[in-house]
């Protein structure tokens, strides 16, 4: 079982982030990744929305001792995530 828990969006807060990471494997291709996040409140103390986006890209290596295979492995993600949160008010 897993329990993936986001976080919650904030009713009075905008806010952002980005977070950007780069990396080589030797012989072979360039790695990186990029997130970003930001909070946006669209109706002040009753409704705010999250949005996230995430791309990593790996790159690698393969060499076959063995045989005549030589080749490049890559892989890569691309994850983007949406919350919105609602706060009633009483009557």
């Amino acid at each position: 079982m897993l329990r993936y828990i986001t976080n919650k969006p904030k009713f009075n807060e905008l806010s952002g982030n980005v977070k950007v990471g780069y990396a080589n494997t030797a012989d072979g291709d360039d790695s990186y990744n990029v997130e970003g996040v930001v909070n946006i409140p669209l109706i002040d103390d009753k409704l705010a929305m999250r949005l996230v986006a995430y791309q990593d890209h790996r790159g690698g290596y393969i060499d076959n001792v063995y045989s005549t295979f030589t080749g490049k492995a890559r892989t890569w993600a691309l994850r983007a995530a949406r919350a919105v949160s609602f706060r009633p008010t009483p009557w």
